[in-house]
């Protein structure tokens, strides 16, 4: 995943980016935000609905969205659950 936001900032700036701080937890980096120090590259699904960000898709150079393949793995008797059947259906669907 890094190779791929590595390879879109060098299609779009002629600058590296200017990174002071970072974090791999998404609260604090979305605390961040909010406070106007930065900004954010993660998965839309992960933003809260009601959250005050401005939510953009990162783009090829000829307007198609990036995508990456995302993994579910769990146990398969876990589905016996019905709480993680539904979740796993849900996330098949999208």
């Amino acid at each position: 995943m890094t190779a791929i936001i590595d390879n879109w900032w060098r299609d779009q700036y002629k600058q590296p980016p200017s990174v002071s701080i970072t974090t791999n937890t998404m609260e604090i980096a979305q605390k961040f935000c909010e406070q106007g120090l930065g900004y954010m590259i993660a998965p839309e699904m992960m933003i809260p609905k009601d959250s005050r960000l401005t939510i953009q898709p990162i783009q090829t150079e000829n307007g198609e969205n990036i995508m990456w393949p995302t993994r579910l793995v769990y146990k398969q008797q876990t589905t016996d659950l019905n709480l993680v059947q539904k979740f796993v259906e849900h996330i098949k669907k999208l």
